[in-house]
């Protein structure tokens, strides 16, 4: 039910990837939804699942009085809460530049497990977030790194454009967001 991709290069350049399809809980497919939503300058969140599901904890985040005046920090924390409230089929990222200009990623999966990247000077550091076939994906997305020769676009699209023929819940159409 969705992919959405985020990677962190090593001159600290963000991108996140998302895919369009979204599946409603009534069965309705729309395949032109937007599941990257910008929070704040280099502030984005992304989800997957059941597309209500995600909406309510970005909307429940952003109507907190004090958003404007938290941290990067204070706002993950914020999601992380929201969505252990909600507990549904649905993994949440939260990407951008931090307060210390650093890139990362904040992701949390289908079984609540959360994960927090930042740059690393030496290597790419990327999440994957999906409902289904996460070691299908990545393994995937590492084996196109390579053959685009750093071509980083190019490697998220065919990521995408695969995990679509594998997942029909997965458009070959996508987003991308470069920070």
């Amino acid at each position: 039910m969705s992919i959405i991709i985020g990677l962190i290069t090593i001159n600290n350049q963000l991108f996140l990837a998302s895919d369009k399809r979204a599946i409603h809980s009534n069965g309705l497919v729309n395949d032109n939804y937007k599941k990257l939503y910008l929070l704040r300058p280099k502030l984005y969140f992304g989800m997957t699942g059941i597309a209500e599901y995600g909406l309510m904890i970005y909307e429940r985040v952003m109507k907190l009085s004090n958003f404007n005046e938290m941290s990067v920090q204070d706002i993950i924390n914020s999601f992380n809460d929201c969505h252990k409230q909600i507990d549904l089929d649905s993994t949440i990222m939260v990407a951008g530049i931090m307060e210390d200009n650093e890139a990362f990623i904040w992701s949390k999966n289908t079984r609540g497990e959360a994960r927090f990247i930042k740059r690393d000077k030496q290597s790419l550091m990327y999440s994957i977030n999906t409902n289904k076939n996460l070691d299908k994906f990545e393994s995937r997305f590492r084996e196109e790194i390579i053959k685009s020769g750093g071509f980083f676009v190019t490697a998220m699209r065919n990521t995408i454009e695969y995990a679509s023929t594998i997942d029909h819940t997965i458009s070959n159409d996508y987003d991308l967001i470069l920070i």
